[in-house]
């Protein structure tokens, strides 16, 4: 795929822990990485995507038995592709420190309960 299109599809099958190790054994197998809440969304700088989720969150209310949280760690992970050359790398490096900044004073903005 080009590095300027970003094609995502999940699969319609959920799979058992149990299942998915017996069947990645053969590769190496698969390893916990972490507990994600959410995906607020993916963004392009200039070359790259970056994915941002939410790594922990705070319940803030309920709206109708619906619970409203607000984001207390987020974290953006680089979709990476072979073609994106070093020195574009560290410009994406500088945005990526501006959008964190970004996040941390949009949640300062909106402080939980």
């Amino acid at each position: 795929m080009e590095p300027s299109d970003l094609n995502i599809s999940g699969e319609p099958v959920g799979y058992p822990p149990q299942q998915i190790a017996e069947g990645n054994r053969v590769t190496g197998g698969l390893n916990f990485v972490a507990k994600v809440y959410g995906i607020v969304g993916c963004i392009k700088f200039l070359e790259s995507y970056y994915l941002i989720l939410v790594m922990k969150r705070r319940q803030n209310g309920c709206i109708c038995g619906h619970a409203i949280y607000s984001i207390d760690e987020h974290q953006i992970i680089t979709i990476p592709h072979v073609s994106v050359q070093t020195d574009v790398a560290h410009s994406e490096s500088k945005l990526r420190k501006l959008l964190h900044m970004i996040i941390y004073i949009i949640n300062l903005s909106f402080p939980s309960k």
